[in-house]
């Protein structure tokens, strides 16, 4: 029988291997068996409502507007909906110099965080697809196109687009780009199945007639996609429909305070959301969202768990001396990125392979900061 220090050490490591490969392996073979989901689509243009909201946006909303005037879509159908979270820039002047029959902006006296902004201007929109868009990126032009035709079927509730990195030279841009290529890679996995358990929230789209409020405190795109498919629609996945945006993480203490923040509010979603964990109700969707955005968020405890449990197994087994080096080496090369990306710049792999030591670590701890935001009962409703 195994002991107590076994069991953990071994929990531990499937817990951290389980979101990288049993998750997607589960994927692949499901399609394997099943094959590709087809999905309906249309050459039929609906009237769209294009959704931004911004709260000090002085430094993007011009470049926004001439980027979303710019979209190829037919201007009779194309509303676009401005919504200012309580700025106190110049934000209310810039916008108003682009208003005409299909632009109308709307604000709050107050700051009141972009889910309440978004439900606001909702409530504003006349179009039959809801287009949700973040300030800060740019849209290929064809982008509405791409999107529209899969609302032909009459099952497809939401489309997500893609991201593509703009590289500006971003603090581990690199490290963040593998880790966005890696969610891409997921969706399109998931996407041949016929749904995705997690949107992109710089561009998507649903039908208003499936919109409900999203409530305070919860990661919006994520929410929005759990609620399309609770009311058993599916939610899809074009990443030809393009949106350009930089390196999601500005810096290091960026990067910490925004995986802290979708971590706590993602969590917060699908407790209030838990139905969808179901699989007798909604099938493969409830399996890989928990491998995907339950799981992998215990991955910091699991790391902890599984440092503390070889060490205890050091002198039960000769190969628990091998495990402690490999992660105590891995640990170390994160430690040491900053002096590597000094010292050693001409050699990628080693920069490379620090960048994502580091990332991986400084993402972790930012991930157990939200997990224990989320136990405390922390709600984040503004940002």
């Amino acid at each position: 029988m195994p002991t107590p220090t076994e069991i953990i050490f071994f929990l531990s490591a499937a817990g951290i291997i389980a979101p990288f490969v049993a998750g997607p392996a589960f994927i692949f073979i499901l399609y394997l068996i099943r094959g590709k989901k087809e999905v309906l689509l249309s050459d039929h243009l609906p009237k769209l409502s294009i959704i931004i909201v911004a709260r000090n946006a002085q430094d993007f909303a011009e470049q926004k507007l001439k980027n979303t005037l710019g979209l190829n879509y037919p201007a009779d159908k194309l509303e676009i909906i401005f919504y200012s979270d309580g700025s106190t820039d110049n934000t209310k002047l810039i916008v108003p110099r682009f208003k005409d029959n299909n632009m109308h902006f709307y604000s709050s006296s107050s700051h009141c965080g972009k889910i309440n902004g978004m439900n606001e201007a909702v409530e504003a929109c006349s179009g039959e697809i809801l287009i949700f868009t973040d300030i800060d990126v740019h849209l290929s032009p064809d982008s509405l196109l791409k999107l529209v035709p899969y609302f032909g079927d009459s099952t497809v509730g939401g489309v997500s687009g893609g991201q593509v990195v703009v590289k500006k030279g971003a603090k581990l841009e690199d490290a963040q780009n593998v880790y966005l290529r890696w969610g891409g890679a997921l969706k399109a996995m998931e996407n041949m199945l016929g749904c995705i358990t997690t949107n992109n929230g710089s561009l998507y789209a649903m039908r208003r007639n499936l919109y409900q409020n999203i409530p305070p405190g919860v990661t919006d795109d994520l929410y929005a996609c759990m609620s399309i498919i609770l009311q058993h629609h599916r939610f899809l996945y074009n990443p030809d429909a393009k949106a350009f945006m930089n390196a999601p993480s500005k810096d290091i203490a960026h990067e910490l305070s925004r995986r802290r923040r979708i971590v706590s509010t993602s969590i917060r979603g699908i407790f209030i959301a838990r139905e969808i964990l179901n699989p007798f109700k909604h099938g493969f969707v409830s399996i890989s969202l928990f491998f995907n955005k339950v799981l992998r968020r215990f991955i910091p405890i699991f790391l902890i768990t599984l440092l503390l449990s070889n060490i205890l197994l050091l002198s039960s087994y000769s190969q628990a001396q091998t495990l402690l080096t490999l992660q105590c080496s891995f640990y170390f090369i994160a430690l040491l990125y900053s002096v590597i990306i000094k010292t050693l710049p001409t050699i990628p792999f080693f920069t490379k392979l620090s960048s994502l030591a580091y990332y991986f670590c400084l993402g972790n701890y930012g991930t157990m900061l939200g997990l224990i935001d989320w136990v405390r009962g922390k709600k984040i409703s503004k940002w």
